[in-house]
């Protein structure tokens, strides 16, 4: 009876062994904890609003085709439509001396009020000393097919079948320069 009572003594770990195994455990938990907090701080939280330049447009409020753009002034940019569905986000600031522009809705063309520069409602330049097309921002459409964003050049994106709509205002596309 005693031998069997030093066998089931044997199975139990002495208390080094007991404090290794704790040990373990702890560092485990504690390298489990430091992945996941990694993991959450590494991917990309958009909060939309002013703080951070990037807007989720509202679907009902965008301008209608060929109409009079929409200005947007926490985003400091105008909001234009153009026919077959095609939008785009101009920057609200005149290229030559950032002031900002303003449409005018007699003449169906932007007007900086301090340098006379004046441009299409695409924002191509039209006459004045600006040196170049108005700046744009930006967009993100997603449709139930995918996901388009504004081309490196500055190019409309298509809204149809749009679902969302995001302005990022902190990536600018300079405007073309005048020929």
């Amino acid at each position: 009876m005693s031998s069997s009572i030093r066998d089931a003594k044997s199975l139990k770990p002495n208390r080094r062994e007991f404090l290794y195994y704790l040990g373990g455990a702890g560092l485990t938990v504690l390298l489990g904890q430091t992945c996941a907090s990694l993991t959450w701080f590494a991917k990309p939280h958009v909060r939309y609003g002013v703080e951070s330049g990037v807007f989720l447009l509202d679907l009902e409020n965008l301008p209608k085709t060929d109409g009079q753009p929409v200005w947007l002034p926490e985003g400091n940019s105008w909001l234009v439509r153009l026919p077959n569905n095609l939008f785009l986000a101009l920057h609200g600031q005149c290229v030559r001396d950032r002031t900002l522009v303003k449409w005018v809705s007699l003449n169906n063309r932007y007007e900086c009020p301090h340098s006379g520069s004046k441009f299409t409602l695409d924002g191509t330049y039209i006459e004045g000393p600006a040196r170049r097309n108005l700046d744009r921002f930006r967009v993100e459409v997603t449709t139930p097919t995918g996901t388009y964003t504004t081309l490196a050049d500055g190019s409309p994106v298509s809204i149809a079948d749009a679902q969302s709509i995001v302005l990022d205002t902190r990536y600018k596309i300079l405007g073309a320069p005048r020929v």
